[in-house]
């Protein structure tokens, strides 16, 4: 099996990319999709609950505020993320040995801090998505609970562009067009059918 990891900050187009690799057979993993579930588990939402108070309204986990709280507190946003984390960790891995089992040619991880939080190690191809800020900041706080505020603490948080761009095997400019970005992933889909498979004991390793 060959792992690809794909990544982007906010806004550069991940979504759109895995819906076109998912239509086309290929297996996507998508870190917030599982984010989202794992924030509903209940014991997930209990150990929020205790690490954020200020967070809860009526009984349920206010989203746009715990976001404002860790984004202005380094400390809180650690603790949140070791939360969530941990528990994305377990869903990846349990997914990973699905997809050997099913002996999935490639497989692909949707993972939006992939430079910033993963182990590299891990994938065969690093992609990452990319666009002119302003593109970005406009997709952006088009979208519900967003605004240039939240926008533009996010990006601070984050590696800049130029950091991922040393660190990434390919590079796929989103605001050239979704013409162009879809035959840049086809050509990279293409490439990889003739690559050598990664042996299972290998990304059990990186995956245990």
């Amino acid at each position: 099996m060959i792992i690809v990891g794909l990544t982007g900050s906010v806004g550069t187009g991940k979504t759109e990319i895995s819906k076109y690799l998912t239509r086309n057979k290929i297996p996507v993993f998508e870190s917030d999709k599982h984010v989202r579930k794992i924030h509903d588990k209940k014991t997930i939402q209990e150990k929020i609950f205790k690490a954020f108070p200020e967070a809860i309204s009526e009984k349920k986990i206010n989203r746009r505020t715990l976001a404002e709280i860790v984004f202005n507190d380094q400390n809180k946003l650690n603790k949140l993320e070791n939360i969530i984390h941990t528990e994305l960790n377990k869903v990846q891995k349990k997914w990973i040995k699905k997809k050997l089992t099913e002996r999935k040619k490639i497989v692909v991880l949707d993972v939006p801090l992939l430079f910033e939080k993963d182990n590299l190690e891990k994938y065969d191809l690093k992609i990452l998505l990319t666009c002119s800020r302003n593109v970005q900041r406009i997709r952006v706080i088009k979208r519900k609970d967003w605004d240039v505020k939240r926008y533009d603490l996010t990006v601070s948080k984050q590696m800049s562009e130029l950091e991922k761009k040393v660190l990434a095997d390919k590079i796929i400019h989103t605001d050239r067009g979704k013409r162009y970005a879809l035959s840049e992933i086809n050509t990279v889909l293409c490439e990889l059918k003739y690559k050598k498979n990664r042996l299972t004991s290998s990304i059990i390793k990186e995956f245990n």
